[in-house]
């Protein structure tokens, strides 16, 4: 029933990939489906070591990718949920994701009440969050990483895990479009990396430390935010990397 899933869908934020085809009216194959599928499941978050570090640079291990998403998400969500609140219901929030990939944290907004946009480099994922949350807007970003949109046009503007991919002058430009396009009185928050332990035969990461992150974010705000909260992530046994969360409010007065 197409029209139940849609407005299941939307009821419960799920993507359009998490539907379940069934072709039988009988249980027992309704059943042999479902179990199929959840075999397929990874059952344990425990990586080889020789795996992990691969994995972690190029986050191709589903195992890695949900440990890592749930750490995420324990830390991120709650500052998501808090700056909705604080929108209140008048007008939609707007929202603008940076390096949004296949659109995974647009689950974490009430569509009802917010305009989500997301924007990547990658074609290929974008078509999927385009497949996965056709109430959102997904826009392909130019490799001169400026972005098609408006100066101060959201209210929220957030990257996960995305900074580490761009050389120091990208990060520059990401830093001061990501203020560029943030009203005054929005948020600007950042989940990402901090300490890694570089190997040269893995594909290039570059990496920021606390500090370098400091003085992007002076340099592309002119020192106008406020810190409003920071948090250290750790993850499940890995020892060699870091996260930090950290929201900062653009000070100013509103763009007339």
């Amino acid at each position: 029933d197409s029209a139940l899933w849609e407005e299941l869908r939307r009821k419960y934020r799920w993507a359009e990939s998490q539907r379940v085809p069934v072709t039988s009216n009988d249980l027992n194959e309704i059943t042999k489906t479902i179990h199929s599928l959840l075999e397929t499941e990874p059952t344990s978050s425990a990586i080889p070591e020789h795996a992990r570090q691969a994995a972690w640079y190029q986050r191709d291990d589903p195992r890695l990718n949900k440990v890592l998403h749930r750490v995420q998400a324990a830390a991120l969500e709650p500052r998501l949920a808090a700056v909705q609140e604080k929108s209140g219901a008048k007008v939609p929030l707007d929202v603008l994701e940076v390096g949004t990939g296949a659109g995974r944290w647009a689950s974490s907004f009430e569509w009802t009440k917010t305009k989500f946009v997301g924007i990547d480099i990658r074609e290929d994922l974008i078509r999927t969050a385009r497949d996965n949350f056709p109430e959102g807007c997904f826009d392909l970003l130019s490799s001169d990483l400026l972005f098609p949109y408006d100066s101060e046009s959201f209210d929220l503007v957030f990257s996960v895990v995305v900074m580490h991919r761009y050389s120091a002058t990208a990060k520059r430009t990401l830093f001061s479009e990501m203020w560029r396009v943030t009203r005054a009185g929005g948020r600007l928050l950042f989940l990402e990396d901090f300490v890694f332990t570089r190997q040269p035969e893995r594909p290039a990461v570059y990496s920021m430390s606390v500090t370098e992150f400091e003085d992007l974010v002076l340099d592309a705000t002119a020192g106008q935010v406020v810190l409003e909260h920071v948090e250290s992530l750790r993850y499940p046994d890995e020892d060699s990397h870091r996260s930090g969360l950290v929201s900062l409010l653009r000070l100013g007065a509103p763009k007339s």
